[in-house]
């Protein structure tokens, strides 16, 4: 299943935080705003890459906090 081209309700609203204005991408996580989303092939699992992506958004959100 592929993201819908125009997004519905609820991505609207978070995509004033995720700074987009479509769904993003498959397998493209967007991590730049104040939230994150990844939206991947495959199953329900974290893998590698993903802990990778929350990681690094993590990492920004808590330096930020810290100045």
């Amino acid at each position: 299943m592929s993201p819908s081209p125009r997004p519905g309700p609820t991505t609207r609203l978070a995509s004033n935080d995720l700074g987009v204005a479509e769904v993003p991408e498959l397998d493209k996580p967007v991590i730049t705003g104040s939230l994150a989303f990844h939206y991947r092939r495959g199953g329900h699992k974290a893998v590698p890459a993903e802990w990778k992506a929350f990681l690094d958004f993590a990492d920004r959100h808590y330096r930020a906090a810290a100045k």
